[in-house]
Parts: C-alpha cells; structure tokens; sequence
C-alpha cells in the first residue's frame, strides 16, 4: 500500500491536474490543492528565480516533503542533514523519484511543527528554502487532508 500511494503521490505531482483534483486555498505564497481519489492534499511554493518548488503532503501514509528542480537523480537515496530557522534540526532520508524530484516521506509531527514555525530551510546538498507563510500552509493542507478523506465532521 505505501508504494502505490507514493506511485500515486508522484504522480499527482508530476502530472496535469484531473478531474479529482481541485484548488483548496490560495495564500501569497503557498497554493494548497486535495485529490478526492488518492487522499493527499499538497501545498507548494514555487521559487522562479532556483527554477524549483517545495511540497508538503498530508496522505494515508502521514506527512511527506518534496523538492523539484533539485539536482536529485532517480533511484538515489538521501540522508540530508537538514536545519530551520526556527531551531530544528535533524536527517531526512529520501529517494529520487525521477531527476530533479526527492521525496523525504514519513516526517513526524514535530518535524511539521518546526517547518511551520520556520521562515527558512536549509537541506545540505539540495538548497535553502524560504518556507513564509508554512504555518498557514500546513494548517490548510491538514484540513483539507481531514475535507478530502472524510475525516472532517
């Protein structure tokens, strides 16, 4: 189940927007959007001038982090000492799931917590981040993770 959910995830990624797909919530900086058929809901920030983008997903196997545009290969394992702005620190183990996109999956609530908080994230190898706005972002993609699943009372 996890590997056809992050099959899915990937795609849903990487693919036009479907049918399931809609539009959660705008802010100035994040776009959050949920897929009623594979659970997930994702909010990205795009960063023209790197030619990337960053995603945080909420689906059935937790909370993941995505980076496009990375100099990431297809297949490649990642063990990224990683540190925020707001103090937190620790490793992301993550694998390339095509050229130039990593996912890290499985990240902790504290993890979700300290990306919230933070204005910045720096992950070795892979860039620094301007994560404004993340609290909001993260709290949004929660609700609709709880709107798409039917979880939402």
């Amino acid at each position: 189940m996890t590997r056809l959910f992050t099959v899915a995830l990937a795609l849903s990624i990487v693919s036009p927007a479907s049918a399931a797909q809609a539009l959660w919530k705008q802010t100035n900086h994040w776009t959050i959007s949920g897929d009623t058929q594979t659970g997930v809901c994702i909010a990205e920030t795009i960063y023209p001038a790197k030619g990337q983008s960053l995603l945080i997903a909420e689906g059935s196997i937790g909370w993941s982090l995505f980076l496009t545009g990375t100099n990431a290969v297809a297949g490649g394992l990642y063990r990224v000492d990683v540190a925020t702005s707001s103090g937190g620190v620790g490793e992301f183990q993550g694998k390339g799931l095509s050229d130039g996109l990593v996912m890290f999956k499985n990240l902790d609530r504290e993890t979700m917590w300290q990306l919230a908080k933070a204005r910045q994230l720096a992950i070795e190898g892979l860039g620094a981040f301007n994560l404004t706005g993340s609290f909001e972002a993260i709290l949004e993609t929660h609700a609709c993770f709880l709107a798409v699943t039917g979880e939402m009372s």
